[in-house]
């Protein structure tokens, strides 16, 4: 019994060296990790105001935030917040939230989400100068394309209509071709009679917009949707609503969180 006891003992002491020994090892990592502060203004700079809600592509290269700060980039002197994209290899910033032209935007611009590449960055905007005939009033959801610089609308109809309320809080597919949106306009899709905040997604390709914060069956929700997540392949579209009847057996009467898979219906 003495010589179990023993033994016992030596187990124990040699797994506490080794658990000393990973904790050790745990916090030589931790320290020898890498912080980096990408919200910098040109010359990499302290910025001069607010960095805030980061987008981070895939491989991690590219970050794309909103911000106030108007030494960035050269040229801010619209005074409002802007999104900007970070690139961690070059170290370069470009302002996204602007015209195809270039022309900063004329009011503030926020919530940006990045396709998996970097390329896109999709965000809303209260800004009515960065594409044609914004004439709605209201915050629209925009697309930059980082490489060609060109920037488009997706808060709009299948036919290209702008929406008669404002629309907010994008997400986007890891191709940037899809992407989801929450929105007050009552006028993206047929039949939106709930007077409801809704959850839609726009197809960059075929232009068609549809509404996904709805039952199995296609019926509208009785309550408001918001916050909506894409997977990468933009077939699945999570979100949270108020609603109590996208689904069967909803009586808990709070928010909840629902997935639309795009491909069958299904909610």
């Amino acid at each position: 019994m003495a010589r179990q006891r023993a033994d016992t003992l030596a187990i124990a002491c040699a797994l506490a060296v080794v658990a000393v020994s990973m904790m050790s090892l745990g916090a030589t990592t931790a320290v020898a990790g890498v912080t980096e502060r990408v919200s910098v203004a040109v010359v990499g700079g302290e910025p001069n105001g607010e960095s805030m809600a980061p987008a981070l592509s895939a491989d991690g290269r590219f970050v794309a935030f909103h911000s106030e700060a108007t030494n960035l980039v050269v040229g801010d002197t619209n005074g409002a917040m802007d999104v900007f994209r970070y690139d961690r290899d070059t170290g370069d910033t470009i302002r996204v939230s602007v015209a195809t032209a270039g022309a900063e935007g004329n009011a503030g611009s926020y919530d940006p989400a990045i396709s998996a590449d970097g390329r896109y960055v999709a965000f809303d905007s209260d800004a009515t100068n960065l594409v044609a005939d914004d004439t709605n009033g209201a915050a629209d959801v925009f697309v930059h394309d980082c490489t060609t610089g060109e920037t488009s609308r997706v808060s709009v109809t299948t036919m290209g209509a702008q929406g008669n309320y404002g629309s907010y809080y994008p997400a986007i597919s890891s191709d940037g071709r899809y992407v989801a949106f929450e929105s007050d306009a009552t006028n993206l899709v047929a039949g939106d009679l709930n007077f409801w905040t809704d959850v839609f997604v726009h197809d960059r390709e075929t232009g068609e917009t549809t509404r996904v914060s709805v039952t199995s069956g296609g019926v509208e929700g009785d309550d408001g949707s918001y916050w909506p997540a894409i997977s990468g392949d933009g077939r699945y579209v999570a979100f949270e609503s108020d609603a109590i009847n996208l689904v069967a057996g909803d009586f808990n009467f709070w928010t909840d969180v629902f997935v639309h898979d795009r491909q069958t219906g299904e909610t």
